[in-house]
């Protein structure tokens, strides 16, 4: 007899048919796991993964997928990576992969502060940035009259995910490559942006990010954040504007403030002396 789910619970359902990955190998029940013979069998782990399955369903076998578990819908190559990131064995010239046309990127190693819109200006709700990143890169923007940072603390190629930490209220999220996920800045139980992690590449041997950040509507009730940020998204007249400043340029204009400082000291210095000399030439004339 072949054990259907509808004939009992899950609960008491055998492990190739109780919908969960219980040997924890990515493929649930018969036929994806390689360890259930059929619907009816009580232990995945007997086997493995079916090699000719695609469990991710990226279309790209299981035996053939450098990137199993890739986010479903998501554009993949022959190694089963999305396009654009280099997989655990792939052979693709580092130097043929760069940031997408019209996307603000610093191709400085340095540390680099991206800012949405101008400085005081806000991010408005309906608005969108696009933002090419590296490990080590911050974020910062305007919500509100409030001041907003994140920075990107771990890009991993093997969980295809993304880690920022919000610095306005301290917290740490991580995103998985395709999948929205809403972020409450002020932690009032509404979410007040969504991030979207669109790509990883590789850009002149440093791993780098693709991220689109989407204002949300303060007057927008809970929904489905793909259809918002397709709404959004779809619209040029919603692009934000997003600058960019390495650590080296901040440095170097600290030097110049240095450097202006001291010139300053110095005239006032000498404007000083030459007023003390002449007092005390004016007393000698008039002694004289």
């Amino acid at each position: 007899m072949i054990y259907t789910p509808e004939d009992d619970n899950e609960e008491d359902a055998p492990e190739c048919s109780n919908g969960y990955d219980d040997d924890g190998d990515g493929a649930i029940d018969y036929p994806d796991d390689g360890g259930c013979e059929s619907s009816d069998g009580d232990n995945e782990a007997r086997g493995g993964v079916a090699e000719d399955n695609d469990v991710d369903n990226d279309g790209v076998p299981n035996n053939q997928d450098n990137c199993p578990g890739t986010p479903e819908g998501t554009p993949v190559n022959d190694q089963g990576c999305p396009t654009g990131l280099l997989g655990p064995d792939d052979p693709v010239d580092p130097g043929e992969l760069t940031a997408p046309d019209g996307v603000p990127f610093s191709p400085s190693t340095e540390a680099t502060t991206y800012r949405i819109n101008n400085e005081g200006e806000d991010f408005r709700g309906n608005s969108y940035a696009e933002v090419g990143g590296k490990v080590g890169d911050t974020i910062s923007f305007t919500r509100g009259g409030e001041e907003h940072t994140s920075e990107i603390i771990d890009i991993n190629t093997n969980a295809l995910s993304v880690t920022l930490r919000f610095s306005s209220e301290p917290q740490v999220i991580t995103f998985a490559l395709g999948i929205p996920l809403g972020v409450d800045l002020d932690l009032d139980g509404t979410n007040d942006i969504a991030v979207l992690v669109n790509d990883i590449f590789e850009s002149e041997g440093v791993i780098t990010t693709l991220l689109t950040i989407v204002s949300i509507p303060e007057d927008q009730e809970e929904t489905d954040l793909d259809p918002l940020i397709d709404s959004i998204t779809g619209d040029e007249n919603n692009k934000a504007g997003v600058s960019f400043s390495t650590g080296k340029e901040g440095r170097n204009i600290t030097i110049i403030l240095i450097v202006a400082i001291v010139v300053i000291l110095v005239i006032i210095y000498f404007l000083i002396y030459i007023a003390k000399k002449r007092k005390e030439e004016e007393e000698i004339n008039i002694k004289v």
